[in-house]
């Protein structure tokens, strides 16, 4: 009888407490309030003439697309101690802002000014890095038949050069490999790549099979990778060998870098309900994007 009634004591605490907690509200505050800026995003190489996307921001609850901006009195403005170096309109084909078709030259800090109405004038400055130059790019290989299939592992070496000690590079280094037939089944056959950096004592980060290298202060930078496959039958193998391996090396200056890996490792995670967003670097006056030279070189073996 007294452990019934202990029971019934119990039942009764927890229901008031349950009901007792319904009762509580905490406050929510109002999301802070979110004022549209410009946003420009330039990169320019001495292989291409100036190109912009211009967009305004939007605030984290709002579900509409990004959409390029578009006005007869908008501009952007490249300048060269204050003198305008080119000046670049819309373009509708490839909804942009273009210019007359002036190539960015080497040790010039240029100076982009944008306006579009309504938004306060953006600014920013950047300049072309120096060339990381490349020693020498290999591929081995090492292939061996298994009781049902072929694996090849494909081993690249890459030795790259700092002419410039003084400058830190910033570099984007991305292999890829293209099969002859392109009607090969890849999904089925391509394992992956299998990325291993060696004798690297920069820091390093790799999202979605590309390498990104904070600050390469060395005289040398060794990298290796690794490419495994697994192939089904003689014909799969037969194409894999008259492929070939290409690899691109990009060498930001410091914002640009900041801002395309930032941005690359938001979009890897977008779809994972646990990760923190990955704020976005800056270096745009009075909005938001980046302007930012860089040098590209592409690579290319077959095997």
């Amino acid at each position: 009888m007294r452990a019934n009634r202990t029971y019934f004591n119990l039942m009764i605490s927890l229901i008031i407490l349950i009901f007792s907690a319904c009762e509580k509200t905490e406050k929510i505050e109002d999301y802070p309030f979110h004022k549209s800026q410009l946003v420009v995003n330039c990169y320019f190489s001495p292989d291409t003439s100036f190109r912009a996307f211009v967009f305004k921001s939007l605030s984290p609850l709002d579900n509409a697309p990004y959409r390029i901006l578009e006005h007869p009195k908008a501009y952007v403005k490249i300048l060269h101690e204050n003198t305008l170096i080119d000046s670049l309109i819309f373009n509708s084909q490839c909804r942009c802002y273009q210019g007359g078709g002036v190539k960015p030259l080497k040790n010039i800090t240029y100076n982009m000014e944008a306006y579009f109405p309504g938004f306060p004038k953006v600014q920013s400055f950047s300049f072309i890095p120096d060339t990381v130059r490349v020693l020498n790019f290999n591929v081995e290989s090492q292939v061996y038949q298994q009781k049902y299939n072929f694996d090849g592992v494909k081993t690249i070496d890459i030795n790259l050069e700092n002419n410039n000690l003084d400058e830190g590079k910033y570099l984007e280094i991305t292999p890829n490999i293209f099969f002859k037939d392109s009607n090969l089944r890849v999904p089925y056959s391509f394992r992956g790549l299998t990325l291993i950096p060696i004798e690297s004592e920069n820091e390093y980060t790799v999202i979605n099979n590309q390498i990104y290298i904070s600050n390469f202060d060395k005289p040398i930078l060794k990298i290796r990778f690794k490419i495994n496959t697994y192939f089904f039958n003689d014909d799969q193998f037969r194409y894999f060998r008259e492929s070939k391996v290409t690899l691109s090396v990009v060498n930001h200056t410091k914002e640009g870098f900041e801002y395309i890996k930032r941005y690359k490792t938001q979009n890897s995670i977008v779809n994972d309900p646990f990760s923190e967003p990955i704020p976005i670097s800056n270096n745009i006056i009075n909005g938001y994007g980046v302007f930012s030279g860089f040098r590209y070189q592409m690579l290319a073996q077959t095997f």
